[in-house]
């Protein structure tokens, strides 16, 4: 009985959201509503990851496995005007113009599109049989629609540009490292951080206009004016639907049928210098900018050659930043910590120019866990924090994170020192990021060697893969990140062995963070977005 009245809000919770996440693969096994993988650095593939109960009808149907949907819009009303020299685009349908502007190969539109079609949002609308009415914010930020709509929706001429065309963009303007902050609006954006504020140097003008997220409440009794969707990320996030289905997340019953459909989007997030790919449902509706189906071979005003060797610079410091770790590597353990508030000693380190604790933190506080309610796991591996907890929600310690991790989309001041020791704080994913840096650097969008190099010698499950089958890692820099599994839904414990979580102070939605993870199975490390109720383990970094 303790343990279930321990569990009962925690329970209550969960049942009452339909969640939304990033997932991959990355061999966890803990719950069908945990997302396993990331973004970009975040492994590109990220995805997020449903609830049943927001599945969409169509097990009954067959989709095709392509992973890429022709958007070509042949039937859209007619072919649009492309005026080069003054870099605009005229909508035949609507008779809309639009900016425009060429980058490297490639001819982009600078607005997102707005034209009105079914299954197609203003962000923040009311219907229309509510009283007073919000007509949203389509004038500002275009038109959201769902995925099925958006492959059609461009004009003649036009489409809906695939995952691929969006990652040449990213490589001309320098690199998805540093993309975001190119990309981004100068205007519009709540940013929290200086370097990540947008810079426009392309002319592509992405604008935080959020998403509409779709949720299916059918079955679930509730009271009050509930309404099955949500919109989300006015001001902090941008999402650009790709014509590339994300076929390895969606959901597939044994007939070959699709419960949930999944699709990739280009992100942007107002504390983030990247822009990322993610799995995203087909039914949330997300902006659209349509590419020109061939860039003309004249010389039309580019803006690729305004700052394309900016793309060298990343290069350089990516490259420095990973030679610099060799020193560290010499360096192992550098001195211990002495967390004043319960006297308990922990080692640290420094990697690069970053010095972290070496342990996991083990302060006991409200909503933080004992893997199995054990004091002996808490003794090995520390304690398991929602996110709330890591944040110092109720802000016992700074008013940093005071808030977070209560059902909205929080705004902190960065550095978080959530938890942490006084002098110490929650890493945010930049700095996971460059620890990854430190430690062996970013291959193909993978951090691929990072975990590897991160985890404990000992204590990891047997991947059974390949002739070196050790889960084991080489803890080349004494980080000795343990295997410490998570408190997942409905008060589940598991992946002990199997995988290590560690919370940042970058939130994802009003209901998910990011955190980083270790799987036995991969070498890579990853920053997967995870339930903010879930109970994971904490590392902090020295201010």
């Amino acid at each position: 009985m303790k343990m279930f009245a321990k569990f009962v809000p925690f329970m209550l919770v969960t049942a009452m959201s339909v969640f939304t996440a990033c997932g991959g693969d990355s061999g966890n096994n803990a719950d069908p509503d945990e997302p396993v993988s990331s973004s970009a650095v975040k492994k590109s593939s990220s995805s997020k990851a449903k609830s049943s109960s927001s599945a969409k009808s169509s097990s009954s149907k067959k989709k095709s496995s392509s992973s890429a949907k022709s958007s070509s819009a042949t039937s859209n009303g007619g072919k649009a005007t492309y005026d080069e020299k003054n870099n605009t685009m005229k909508d035949p349908r609507d008779n809309k113009t639009y900016k425009t502007v060429k980058i490297g190969d490639q001819v982009w539109m600078a607005e997102n599109l707005n034209l009105n079609t079914n299954s197609s949002y203003c962000y923040g609308e009311e219907p229309s049989s509510k009283q007073n009415r919000n007509p949203g914010l389509c004038s500002t930020y275009g038109r959201l629609y769902k995925w099925d709509v958006a492959t059609q929706v461009c004009p003649g001429g036009w489409h809906l540009p695939s995952k691929a065309e969006f990652e040449t963009l990213l490589k001309t303007v320098g690199g998805q490292d540093s993309a975001g902050i190119k990309l981004k609006s100068v205007d519009g954006w709540k940013f929290e951080k200086k370097e990540t504020v947008g810079t426009d140097d392309y002319g592509f003008t992405a604008l935080p206009g959020g998403y509409r997220k779709e949720d299916n409440l059918s079955g679930i009794v509730v009271t009050g004016n509930i309404e099955s969707y949500d919109f989300i990320g006015d001001k902090v996030l941008a999402y650009f639907w790709t014509s590339t289905e994300d076929i390895k997340t969606s959901t597939r019953l044994s007939d070959g049928g699709i419960l949930l459909d999944h699709a990739f989007s280009l992100f942007m997030k107002n504390v983030y210098a990247d822009a990322a790919f993610m799995g995203e449902y087909m039914d949330n509706a997300m902006s659209v900018r349509c590419i020109m189906d061939s860039a003309p071979a004249s010389s039309a005003k580019s803006s690729s050659s305004k700052k394309i060797e900016s793309s060298s610079s990343v290069k350089t410091e990516s490259s420095s930043s990973v030679k610099s770790s060799s020193s560290a590597k010499s360096g192992s353990s550098d001195g211990e910590l002495v967390d004043e508030r319960d006297g308990q000693t922990y080692k640290t380190v420094k990697i690069g120019n970053q010095v972290w604790m070496a342990e996991n933190l083990n302060l006991e506080t409200p909503n933080s866990y004992c893997y199995n309610d054990s004091a002996k796991y808490c003794s090995k591996y520390g304690r398991l924090y929602t996110w709330a907890a890591a944040m110092d929600s109720a802000g016992v310690w700074s008013t940093n994170g005071k808030g977070c991790g209560d059902g909205r989309i929080c705004s902190p001041t960065y550095p978080v020192r959530g938890v942490c020791p006084s002098g110490w704080h929650l890493p945010d994913t930049t700095e996971w990021e460059r620890l990854f840096a430190a430690v062996g650097g970013i291959h193909d969008g993978i951090w691929r060697d990072a975990g590897k190099m991160l985890k404990s010698i000992s204590g990891w499950k047997d991947s059974g893969k390949g002739a070196d089958h050790s889960g084991d890692g080489v803890d080349a820099y004494a980080f000795s990140a343990l295997p410490a599994g998570g408190l997942f839904n409905r008060g589940k414990y598991d992946d002990e062995g199997n995988s290590a979580f560690f919370w940042s102070s970058t939130e994802y939605s009003s209901s998910r963070a990011n955190c980083m993870s270790l799987n036995y199975s991969v070498g890579y490390a990853d920053l997967p977005v995870y339930n903010e109720l879930y109970g994971l383990s904490v590392r902090c970094v020295q201010d």
